[in-house]
C-alpha cells in the first residue's frame, strides 16, 4: 500500500477526480476501484455509479465493477451480474483476506453523504463481505 498523508474529510471542490489522483488518494481518473490482486483495493469512489449502491454513512454496500455495456461504468443500468473475473472485484475480495482497510472517497452524486460538489476523502473502511 502507498503511504497517504491526507487528512480525513479533505475536500476537493473541483468536480474532477484528477485532484484525488494528484493527492495520491485515488490513483485513477475513471475507475471506481484502485488496487491490485496481491495487496487488495487501495481506494474506492462512491459516487452513485451503480443503481444498487447503498451508502448509509458508516456502512457502504458497494456494487463493485463490471456488468455494464460501457466498460467505464457511469450511470448505465446493469446488464449482467458482476463476478470475480473482473480484476477490480478480485481486489476487493483480497481485502477480506488481508484485512487491509480501503480508502473511501465520496463524490457529489452521493447525495446524502457526499459533498455538495467535488470529492471528499472520508477515511478508511473495512471490507467485511463480498459476493457476486
Amino acid at each position: 500500500m502507498l503511504p497517504l498523508r491526507v487528512w480525513t474529510h479533505t475536500y476537493w471542490h473541483r468536480a474532477f477526480r484528477k485532484a484525488c489522483y494528484d493527492a495520491k488518494v485515488h490513483r485513477a481518473n475513471m475507475k471506481g476501484i484502485v488496487g491490485n490482486v496481491h495487496e487488495g483495493a487501495f481506494s474506492i469512489v462512491v459516487n452513485d455509479g451503480y443503481e444498487d449502491d447503498v451508502d448509509e454513512g458508516d456502512v457502504i454496500w458497494y456494487t463493485g465493477a463490471g456488468g455494464q455495456e460501457n466498460r467505464f461504468g457511469g450511470s448505465e443500468p446493469q446488464k449482467t451480474h458482476q463476478d470475480f473475473g473482473h480484476v477490480s472485484n478480485r481486489t476487493l475480495l483480497r481485502n477480506t483476506q488481508t484485512r487491509h482497510p480501503v480508502r473511501v472517497i465520496r463524490g457529489s452524486k452521493d447525495f446524502k453523504w457526499g459533498p455538495f460538489r467535488g470529492y471528499r476523502y472520508d477515511g478508511l473502511y473495512d471490507v467485511t463481505n463480498v459476493s457476486t
